[in-house]
């Protein structure tokens, strides 16, 4: 069994600072990501999911960010490191929300939620948080840089669950390596969340990269041939 904690393991030994996301957004905004920050704003991210909720195996995140987000990306991975379930459908009943929809955080009744601001920059919420919400932007950089993880999944333990209710096992959920060192673009519009994160991990699996782009568009060959795109949608 392949963990994603240790995909990002490889990579932070292989070579810390190649990039190894590559976002833009559909108004421009570009964010790019070397293995080492990756690692970091995983870190953060899972050591906050500890901290706050416990979180572990038999436990799960409901994600609720924008489909093919930079910042979906390591919420994923900081659940997976931490080794509960990664939940994209509209489970009730999960230990943990993620979000960006402000009414989404106030009104539901997880234990833990956390509103996200999309924005590379924001340093908090823009409309503020509801009492019991953590505000992502504002808080997120309070916890630590290391994680160290507790009980690891055990083969047969749901990783990740789509939105049409498909699971996946931690067995399973690393798909087939394309070629090493692959240089990938993803159309975050196309095809469904969590096949996205299941090839993002694959690629990474084989020391590769993505780039991700919100749809085409005159721009998006120019993107492509800038960045060096050896595969594409």
């Amino acid at each position: 069994m392949t963990l994603p904690r240790s995909i990002l393991a490889t990579l932070l030994s292989a070579n810390p600072g190649t990039p190894r996301l590559t976002w833009y957004g559909a108004d421009g905004e570009r964010v790019e990501l070397s293995a080492k920050v990756f690692d970091n704003w995983v870190a953060k991210a899972a050591n906050l999911l500890t901290e706050e909720a416990n979180l572990g195996p038999g436990m799960a995140v409901r994600l609720d960010l924008p489909a093919g987000h930079w910042r979906t990306a390591y919420w994923a991975m900081a659940t997976w490191s931490c080794g509960a379930t990664l939940r994209l459908d509209d489970v009730s009943d999960a230990d943990v929300l993620v979000t960006s929809d402000p009414i989404a955080a106030a009104e539901n009744t997880e234990p833990l939620r956390i509103l996200v601001t999309p924005a590379a920059l924001a340093r908090c919420h823009p409309g503020g948080t509801t009492a019991g919400v953590i505000d992502e932007a504002a808080e997120l950089a309070t916890y630590g840089d290391r994680f160290v993880p507790g009980a690891e999944p055990a083969d047969g333990d749901p990783a990740l669950v789509s939105a049409d209710g498909s699971v996946w096992l931690y067995a399973t959920l690393v798909g087939d390596r394309p070629v090493d060192g692959v240089r990938r673009h993803i159309d975050a519009t196309r095809g469904d969340v969590a096949e996205r994160l299941r090839l993002l991990l694959a690629v990474w699996d084989a020391r590769g990269s993505v780039v991700v782009t919100s749809g085409g568009g005159p721009a998006l060959q120019n993107i492509l041939d800038a960045e060096q795109v050896d595969e594409t949608d």
